[in-house]
């Protein structure tokens, strides 16, 4: 008896004890018609046996969800960077997908490091995850985002902020009283004027120039006033008083109290020392005072 070396498969059902043994022997190896014989010498018809097309290589270099010893070549399916590998069991099958952590797909998304993009970048590029623009117009600006990522940014005519931006040459921003009279005026504070500061700021903004401080007396029968020195000519062209400065009031609260100064400044080439002066007119007494504070010339550039 020889034993076969082929492998077959059972085309039909066995009947008896399903703890039979069962042994494939032929007298001829090669016989399309094997016979299948129990342990308990049954013979098994010949049609439940069906021969395979050829010998079984098993070193074949078989890929499989997982090694066996039986099997010396096989490979073990694994999925790479990006991917997910999902093995449904036996009789189900083996799914190879995207990992949407690690590779970036149309459907969308997120980037933890930097991204270089050698061909540049189109689309809507201007808006953050809540849907809401990253940029916003300001008073007289409007924004424009045009279908290919473009961004554009436009004043309106004669626009421009409504706030001027201002720079101060602070004269006296701490409270000064007094009862001296108009001869004898109270030097409150002082600053240096110097007109490329101004020029290094201004640009092609409209430049003006404001005396601004609070002022007060304790009777409206005195007038309180304040007024700026020209301690090196650099307006009048010689020292002296600048008579546009001169701020007044008979108010026994504190009044914001302003006066327009651009024509005096704008044609300054020189720097050099500015004084503010307070005094009383008439003559304080003892119990009248004259305060002033917050002393100040303001640069606005709109």
């Amino acid at each position: 008896m020889t034993i076969v070396t082929k492998y077959y498969k059972l085309q039909g059902l066995l009947s008896g004890s399903s703890t039979t043994h069962i042994s494939w022997v032929s007298t001829d190896k090669n016989s399309n018609h094997p016979t299948l014989t129990t342990s308990e010498n049954s013979v098994v018809d010949s049609w439940l046996i069906n021969s395979d097309t050829g010998d079984f290589d098993e070193t074949v270099s078989f890929v499989v969800m997982g090694t066996t010893a039986s099997l010396p070549n096989e490979r073990t399916l694994t999925a790479g960077t990006g991917l997910d590998l999902t093995d449904g069991g036996a009789g189900s099958t083996a799914t190879i997908g995207i990992d949407n952590n690690t590779v970036a797909t149309i459907s969308g998304s997120t980037f933890s490091g930097a991204t270089l993009h050698s061909l540049g970048l189109s689309g809507s590029l201007t808006k953050l995850t809540d849907g809401t623009s990253y940029l916003i117009a300001g008073d007289n600006i409007t924004i424009t985002s045009a279908s290919n990522g473009a961004v554009t940014i436009a004043g309106a005519a004669g626009g421009g902020s409504s706030t001027p931006s201002i720079f101060t040459f602070g004269a006296c921003t701490t409270t000064k009283d007094t009862q001296v009279t108009d001869t004898t005026k109270l030097i409150v504070g002082s600053f240096y004027f110097n007109p490329n500061i101004i020029a290094g700021i201004s640009g092609t903004s409209t430049v003006s120039y404001y005396y601004r401080a609070s002022l007060e007396t304790t009777s409206a029968t005195y007038t309180a006033s304040l007024d700026l020195y020209d301690y090196n000519g650099i307006i009048l062209g010689t020292f002296g008083t600048v008579t546009s400065s001169i701020l007044t009031t008979t108010s026994i609260t504190s009044s914001f109290i302003e006066v327009d100064m651009t024509s005096d400044f704008t044609a300054i080439t020189g720097s050099g020392m500015i004084q503010t002066r307070l005094w009383s007119d008439p003559v304080a007494t003892a119990d009248e005072i004259v305060t002033c504070s917050d002393v100040r010339l303001d640069v606005e550039f709109t």
